[in-house]
């Protein structure tokens, strides 16, 4: 991990108090249960029309997974500090895994 620069302790040491976290959160819960609502409503849709799924269905069937894989990394990422201060970090090592 890159050392901070005195100005940049300062700033941090000021504003320590600052947390993104919940707001990464609240981002990360809206855009997933969109996503899930979009798939779910595309294969209702073509429930509903009589057509069978074809290649673009699972490809995005694959893409939801792969978004809730990386929206369960961003809160785990959460839990070790993302969203806060470096100087906050009790551990940084750990978080720079």
């Amino acid at each position: 991990m890159a050392s901070l620069s005195p100005s940049e302790i300062l700033y941090q040491q000021a504003h320590a108090h600052e947390d993104k976290s919940p707001r990464i959160i609240a981002a990360s819960a809206v855009c997933l249960v969109a996503a899930f609502l979009a798939v779910i409503f595309r294969f209702v849709s073509r429930r509903m029309i009589k057509t069978s799924l074809q290649a673009d269905d699972y490809t995005t069937l694959a893409a939801l997974v792969f978004t809730t894989g990386f929206v369960v990394s961003v809160l785990i990422s959460v839990r070790f500090g993302l969203g806060r201060h470096a100087l906050t970090l009790t551990d940084p090592a750990s978080f720079a895994k």
